[in-house]
This record gives structure tokens, sequence and C-alpha cells, in this order.
């Protein structure tokens, strides 16, 4: 009798399991980048997300 190995037996529904488990990693993993990026980065700092170049302040600028 030919056997074989379970770990190798999947169904649709198997492979519906491992994709919900790949997208609550996703989200998992997703959700702790935006948590790190937040306490770095907030958004409230414009010089952090600023893609200009910085330019020299003018005595109108401060005040």
């Amino acid at each position: 009798m030919l056997q074989t190995d379970p770990r190798i037996d999947i169904g649709p529904e198997q492979v519906q399991n491992d994709a919900d488990t790949v997208a609550a990693d996703r989200a998992r993993l997703d959700a702790l980048l935006d948590a790190a990026l937040d306490a770095t980065f907030p958004a409230s700092d414009p010089i952090a997300i600023s893609l200009e170049a910085p330019r020299k302040a003018t005595r109108g600028d401060v005040g």
C-alpha cells in the first residue's frame, strides 16, 4: 500500500486556512510597522515627511 505524506495532502479548506493565516500575518506586521513609523515620524512633524530640500529662512519667516 502506498503511503502518502499528510503534509502534501491538502484540500481547498487548508488552502483557505493558509491564505487566512497569511492575511492575518500581513495585517499584524503592517500594524507593527505603522506603530514603529508613527513613533519615529509623527505626522505632525512636517520636516520628517517633507520631500523638498530645506530653504534658508528670511526675515519674513522668522517671527
